[in-house]
């Protein structure tokens, strides 16, 4: 749906994104949070989505692995013992990666799939 500029601007200032005036014809503009009296909510924003990164990293492989598995009555303790397994990887070995890239600015796309491939290939290799 398109809207006009001055219903374009009026839901950005709604929602608390800002653009600054040089950087609205560029394509990689990104919107930028108004900062309140408690500081940005950009923090808050990285913990959760770190958080929802994690937890579906973890539930993605249990909830295949319940789905595939043979026996019905099995199931819930598969997925269970699935999910801390998956979730041990992601919170032992790929926080502590994430959060050094992201110290060094280094996180994007292909730094994540890289090390997330290592991350899953490395109890495999082990074995």
């Amino acid at each position: 749906m398109w809207c006009s500029k001055d219903e374009n601007s009026e839901t950005a200032a709604a929602s608390g994104q800002l653009l600054r005036s040089n950087e609205l014809g560029r394509a990689d503009a990104q919107p930028r949070l108004r900062e309140t009296g408690r500081g940005p909510a950009w923090p808050v924003q990285r913990i959760a989505g770190t958080a929802a990164a994690l937890l579906s990293s973890a539930l993605a492989p249990a909830m295949l692995m319940t789905a595939i598995w043979h026996d019905p009555k099995v199931a819930p303790m598969v997925f269970v013992f699935t999910l801390v397994i998956g979730l041990g990887h992601a919170v032992l070995l790929g926080l502590p990666i994430f959060l050094i890239l992201q110290f060094r600015g280094q996180t994007g796309i292909t730094a994540c799939v890289v090390f997330g491939f290592a991350i899953g290939v490395l109890p495999v290799s082990i074995i």
